[in-house]
Order: structure tokens, then sequence, then C-alpha cells
């Protein structure tokens, strides 16, 4: 996988040529520029997610690249940040007051999965259909389907002011 400040698609083959995108933002909307889960690709190539600030209010939108334009995912007001499942029909999104949910992009379905994951710390969804996401400094995992959460790292003691954060998963 490709990482790099955003969240990339991960290359299915070296032979595969460079795309090039232009993004035309919907009227009155700004990209939101304070969090570096701000964009993300799904893993083909085919869509692309980012925060878009309109009206002072930050909601993601979803644009399919074989169309023109972006559309608005309700439900996702507070949104910083998201990542795609690996089939590209869902998006994980951290949203500022610490909400971690899952959206359909079929029908728009959002369903909570936790209430205290760290916004700032990003999240990805591995081909096991587990989230890992940031919370109180270390990374968890829950179930894109909802459940408990399992705490899968641990801070020392000692290491004051360190954090577990940006996880991503490379095949």
């Amino acid at each position: 996988g490709v990482f790099s400040g955003l969240q990339w698609a991960r290359p299915r083959s070296v032979d595969r040529p460079v795309q090039r995108l232009e993004m035309n933002l919907p009227p009155g909307v700004e990209l939101y520029a304070g969090s570096t889960h701000a964009i993300a690709i799904s893993q083909d190539g085919s869509k692309v997610a980012f925060v878009g600030v309109l009206g002072g209010v930050r909601q993601l939108y979803v644009r399919q690249l074989d169309r023109g334009e972006a559309t608005l995912l309700r439900g996702t007001a507070n949104s910083n940040g998201s990542f795609f499942s690996p089939d590209g029909s869902s998006l994980g999104v951290l949203t500022a007051a610490g909400g971690l949910m899952k959206v359909s992009l079929a029908d728009g379905l959002v369903v909570p999965l936790a209430a205290d994951a760290d916004f700032f710390a990003g999240g990805t969804w591995g081909p096991d259909d587990q989230i890992t996401f940031g919370r109180k400094g270390a990374l968890w995992r829950i179930p894109s389907a909802g459940g408990s959460a399992t705490q899968i790292t641990q801070l020392d003691g000692q290491a004051s002011g360190l954090s577990h954060l940006w996880p991503t998963i490379v095949d």
C-alpha cells in the first residue's frame, strides 16, 4: 500500500498509467485543510471522498471519477476525515466530536461504531472487515458491522506525549 499524509489507493499494477484529477468543488464549498485525512481515494481508484466546508459546517462529499460532480453525504456533519472500505462501497468517518461511523455509499445509511475515537489519529479499514482507529493514544480495532472495540497497541507508561497515529494497511 501507499500512504503519504493522505490515504491513497493501493496500486494494483506497476503498469497502470498515471491518472490526473481536477476537482471542481460544489458551489460555495471549500476543501477542509485541517486534517491529513481530508481526502481519501478508493482502492480501485474510482471514487474520491473529501471533507468540504459550507457555511462553516464540515461534511463529506463523494465523487465517482467517471462523473463530473461530487455528492454530499447526509449525516456527516462535523467530519474531520474518512477512509474507504476495501471494496469502495462504504466510508469510515471520523468526526470532531470523537465519533467513528460507517456510511454506506449505496443507501446513505449511517452506522455509529464508537463515540470516543481520536479524530486526529486517523483510521483504516482492513480486508478482514476490521476498522483500526486511534483512542487515548493507542490503536484499537472494531468490526465494521459494529460491536466492541479491542485495544491492539499499548503505549509505554514512560512515553509521555506520544501517541499511535494514522494506521494504514500495507499488503
